[in-house]
């Protein structure tokens, strides 16, 4: 039915997961097998922006990935990115549970 999606395939994840409608809020939530949990959609957007990162090589891509990331508000994008190059580490980052690999 409308309310539930069959499996999908994340490319970026490299395993499958679940998606459907949550019923008391009316968001498209993602049932991760991983995990063995559901993930809002804020959740999932912010894996999604630890997967980027990690894929990022160089401390340039990784203000691009950040940059780029609808997971970030513009302001906590400014405040990440100036907290990268004055200090070398995002309190915010950490905060939001997503480490750099450096």
């Amino acid at each position: 039915g409308e309310a539930f999606y069959p499996r999908i395939y994340l490319q970026e994840f490299a395993s499958r997961s679940s998606v459907q409608k949550d019923p008391n809020t009316g968001q498209t939530i993602v049932f991760d097998y991983d995990s063995n949990a559901w993930l809002t959609p804020q959740r999932h957007m912010t894996r999604r922006l630890q997967f980027a990162l990690d894929q990022a090589k160089t401390g340039a891509g990784i203000l691009d990935v950040i940059d780029g990331s609808p997971a970030l508000t513009r302001q906590q994008k400014d405040v990440i990115i100036a907290e990268l190059l004055i200090q070398g580490q995002s309190k915010t980052l950490t905060d939001l549970g997503i480490s750099l690999g450096f």
